[in-house]
Order: C-alpha cells, then structure tokens, then sequence
C-alpha cells in the first residue's frame, strides 16, 4: 500500500497522521482482538507528543460532527482522550469533562458528575477499532444523567477490520484508517514466522465502571 492511501476523510489530516512517525511497521498483535494481527500500529504516544498537531487535528474533528451544536459537554476517557476533547472543546465552547480509570475500571469525580446530569454530551476518543471503550463511556454518561448524541474519534481503525467494519453505528471520524487487519491465519508476519511485537498491541484492558470516585 503506497503511504498515501493508509488514511482517507481528510487530506491535511491524513498528511500529519502520516508524517508524524506514529505509523509503525512489523508485526502486530491487535490490541481490541488478539485474533488477530496487523503490519501496522499507530501509537498514539507519538500522535499525540505533538501540541500544534494535536489541537489542530481536533478542531477538525468538529466539522465531521453531525450536530455540533447541540453539545454541551464533551466527555473523554484516558490515555488519550482528552488530547482530543481539549481542542474541539475550545472550538466549540464546550465544557470538557475527563474521566478517569482504577483498577480497569472507568468513572468521574464527584465533582463532575453535575456537568453531565441533564446535559448533552460528545463522547470522544482518539482512536479506535471496536468502540468498545466509547460503549463503556456512554453508558457512564447515561448513569450519570446525560444524553449521548454522539460518538467521535480521531481514528477511526476499525473501518479496516472484517467484523467491525460492517457494525452499525459506528463513531464519527476525521480519519478512517485503510490499515488492513488480519487473521491471524492469514497474517503475512504470521506466515513468515515473525515474532510479534513486545512494545505495541499488547492485548487491551476490558473496561467496566464506577459510578464515583471513593477513593
């Protein structure tokens, strides 16, 4: 694949995900589905090291957005969330409330839980394969009193996985990642007899909740 298809929805976004150096090459396991593998891996550490790139990535974000208007909070959960919220909430002139995370589970602080209750929100995060952390988020969200109206990412990698690319409702996205996702029987590295890699696409955590922070 030439280097300048890995990405589509946004050309200039598309150039500084690319020229970033966060897009590695080798043999990956995926972090949402260890069944399978990729030649590619995004870190986010790299995307997001980057403060011009990162804000300007995420006030792009809001024109991809069906209904920017309607929201009045923007809710984002660790590691990399906020690095998305923070510069769509200042493009928008929204609030923006993080949520934090002990012992795998997600929860908010006491303190935030009456900016959400009755509220409108975005749930946003950077990049993502089977929203399976957003579904988390959004539930909370609702726990809490406040009305999804919708979900966002920066990266959108799952539009390249066989099972979820065909999901309903998937988030809204600046990019959609044409970084192909295999089986693991069908994997190039795999066949090759490469180990995978023990830096990047460990298995992720299974996220649960909490509703506040007792801690």
């Amino acid at each position: 694949m030439h280097y300048s298809q890995q990405f589509s929805g946004n050309d200039y976004a598309s150039s500084k995900v690319r020229n970033s150096g966060a897009v590695l090459t080798g043999h990956f396991g995926i972090e949402e589905d260890p069944e399978m593998h990729s030649e590619f891996y995004i870190d986010k550490a790299t995307l997001f090291s980057e403060p011009q790139t990162v804000f300007s990535l995420g006030r792009q974000l809001k024109d991809r957005l069906l209904n920017p208007d309607d929201i009045e909070v923007i809710v984002a959960p660790p590691p990399f969330g906020l690095f998305v919220a923070l510069p769509l909430g200042i493009e928008m002139s929204c609030r923006v409330v993080h949520i934090d995370e002990h012992q795998n589970k997600l929860f908010v602080r006491r303190g935030s839980r009456r900016l959400i209750d009755g509220r409108k929100v975005l749930a946003v995060d950077s990049i993502s394969i089977s929203g399976g952390k957003l579904q988390t988020v959004s539930k909370l969200i609702e726990t809490l009193g406040g009305e999804v109206v919708e979900r966002a990412v920066l990266i959108d990698r799952g539009a390249s996985h066989p099972a979820y690319a065909t999901m309903n409702n998937r988030p809204t996205s600046l990019l959609r990642a044409n970084l192909r996702i295999l089986p693991r029987s069908e994997c190039p590295g795999c066949i090759a007899g490469i180990k995978l890699s023990n830096e990047f696409g460990f298995a992720s955590k299974r996220h649960g909740m909490m509703v506040e922070d007792s801690l």
